[in-house]
């Protein structure tokens, strides 16, 4: 965490959430692989006489909203309850949005962005995370505590 004031989780949760994460990515950046359009590929099917591949911005941003609820999820259920859960969770959120937009951009592979751009993606991440936060909120603190993002 890098709020001072929010006590750091302990080391068997990091581990725990950390392993999850590793299963959520593996079935996800499978998914994924099969949407990532590189440059040299699209070149290549270009001279050859092959068209592009149609753009899937709704398939792309569908499959990203929901790797990163599965990561939110995952986390913010192992989070105690107590006065940093808000805290907690708005920097979860910023890891996930850091993380989602890693995987949208290029790498040896291709990119994403061939269908959505990373401003695109983000929106659609943050609309996501911000609706599955209110949600979790209302499940896990108590009215009388303040819910502030």
């Amino acid at each position: 965490m890098s709020d001072p004031h929010v006590p750091p989780l302990s080391a068997d949760i990091s581990e725990l959430i950390a392993g999850e994460w590793h299963e959520i990515d593996t079935r996800y950046w499978k998914l994924l692989l099969a949407l990532r359009v590189s440059m040299f590929n699209r070149m290549d099917e270009y001279l050859h006489g092959k068209p592009f591949p149609p753009q899937q911005p709704i398939a792309v941003t569908n499959i990203l909203r929901d790797y990163s609820r599965e990561l939110f999820y995952s986390a913010a259920n192992k989070y105690p309850t107590g006065p940093e859960l808000n805290a907690r969770v708005s920097e979860l959120r910023q890891q996930i949005v850091e993380k989602i937009v890693k995987v949208t951009g290029p790498n040896l592979r291709g990119t994403l962005t061939y269908h959505a751009s990373i401003e695109d993606v983000t929106k659609a991440i943050l609309l996501e995370l911000n609706s599955d936060i209110q949600s979790y909120l209302r499940s896990r603190v108590l009215p009388s505590s303040p819910q502030v993002l």
